[in-house]
């Protein structure tokens, strides 16, 4: 198991991101949700806007499986529910420095 390459708490070095993520959130969750499936689905637009929070959760797993990330799903929802917008954060760059692309709104391909 590894950990994440972007800290938590590291949100406001791309302030770009963060501003994003915390006045975009489901946005950005659903980009994430479907670069992470590698298809567009309306269903992470869906799930995104109607609740995001669930979202959130749901990513943030998909993203530790992926990437074979310490963690567990108690983790990930208190993680959401302590700071939402520097999870979202987090994400977008976790996946922007691992290569996958786009990582997030107005993020190059």
């Amino acid at each position: 198991m590894t950990n994440w390459d972007i800290e938590l708490f590291d949100c406001f070095s791309d302030i770009k991101v963060c501003l994003i993520s915390c006045f975009l959130a489901p946005c950005q969750l659903a980009v994430q949700a479907n670069a992470i499936e590698g298809k567009e689905d309306i269903m992470h637009w869906v799930l995104a806007c109607c609740c995001s929070f669930c979202c959130a959760v749901v990513v943030r797993g998909r993203i530790r499986e992926k990437y074979n990330i310490d963690g567990d799903l108690l983790r990930d929802v208190v993680t959401v529910c302590y700071c939402a917008c520097c999870v979202i954060t987090q994400q977008t760059r976790e996946l922007d420095a691992r290569g996958l692309k786009p990582a997030g709104l107005f993020m190059q391909a």
